[in-house]
């Protein structure tokens, strides 16, 4: 309770909006004039939370449905952040697919999943007259684990146009990034994101924007950009339905 009050406090005042804690469990935001609702909710912790705040747990996904539904009706887009799924899971279960599907069908336009430390697949939920967007892992964005996939994450840069049924999937793109550990020889225990393609650019060229590319590091750059290239589906979206 305490790091999750001093965290949201800390996004607060840097001009962010936090959500998903029983303090803010939504928030609404306003872009060009487009409404859109931004949800989240944990699916577990690693122990109870015994006072307030809290994280807005999921449980069967049931209170989650109709707050997305009630947000539906009074925004354009609707966003749903997620903290699901095991540790390491590349690709979702029965279990969080139908909750992903349970929130499109009632209004969701995106959702987005955390906490299995590992990028996992990007894919499009069709739905008669719109497609949804979900990410069902981010991966690690600003921390990393003892094993390579897990300093592989990105940013996710969905795109939606109105139609004459409301909102849709029109465009993906994706920025794959790496985890620095020990960001440049005299920053120890320093971690830092950095954009993979810009990082494998300096290893060829050894000229670039970051202090220090060390030998190690770009051999582990290019065994993330390999293993990318084995799972596209963790970076396109595949085509449109018909």
């Amino acid at each position: 309770s305490d790091g999750l009050g001093r965290t949201t406090a800390r996004v607060a005042a840097r001009g962010m909006v936090p959500v998903g804690s029983s303090e803010v469990p939504q928030a609404s935001v306003t872009v060009r004039g487009v409404r859109v609702a931004i949800l989240a909710g944990t699916e577990r912790t690693n122990r109870p939370c015994e006072r307030a705040p809290c994280p807005v747990m999921v449980g069967d996904g049931a209170a989650l449905v109709e707050a997305v539904r009630a947000a539906a009706g009074t925004h354009d887009l609707v966003l749903v952040m997620l903290h699901w799924m095991k540790e390491y899971q590349e690709v979702p279960d029965a279990a969080s697919r139908d909750l992903a599907e349970r929130l499109t069908a009632v209004g969701a336009h995106a959702v987005v999943g955390a906490h299995p430390h590992v990028l996992g697949d990007v894919e499009a939920l069709d739905l008669p007259g719109r497609r949804a967007f979900v990410r069902w892992s981010l991966g690690n964005f600003l921390a990393a684990g003892k094993s390579f996939t897990t300093r592989l994450a990105g940013i996710d840069r969905a795109c939606f146009r109105r139609t004459d049924r409301g909102w849709t999937l029109a465009s993906h793109d994706f920025t794959a990034t790496a985890i620095r550990r020990d960001a440049g020889v005299d920053r120890p225990n320093v971690y830092q994101p950095i954009p993979l393609a810009a990082a494998l650019i300096q290893c060829a060229t050894k000229s670039g924007p970051f202090p220090v590319l060390r030998n190690w590091e770009c051999a582990e750059l290019r065994w993330l950009r390999e293993h990318l290239d084995r799972h596209p589906s963790r970076e396109a979206l595949p085509p449109a339905t018909p």
